[in-house]
């Protein structure tokens, strides 16, 4: 074997060992995005959650002036 082809075989080695490692970390960042996505799907949840509450608590408190503002109303005459 030449000195050419014992150079190119090393080098193709240590590409194949660099691209093993890069398959290797695409894996693994694969699987913490999936991870991510599926924690991004649960705050949605918890953020659409949340805003109904709001929205129902909003609602409520507005009610509570209303009758309160009668009450004050009734008091007054």
């Amino acid at each position: 074997m030449t000195e050419t082809e014992v150079l190119v075989l090393e080098n193709l080695r240590a590409i194949r060992a660099d691209l093993s490692e890069i398959r290797s970390d695409v894996r693994e960042t694969k699987t913490r995005l999936g991870s991510l996505e599926d924690l991004n799907v649960g705050l949605s949840g918890l953020y659409r959650s949340l805003f109904g509450l709001y929205m129902n608590l909003s609602e409520r408190l507005d009610s509570l002036v209303t009758e309160m503002r009668l009450i004050g109303r009734r008091l007054g005459d």
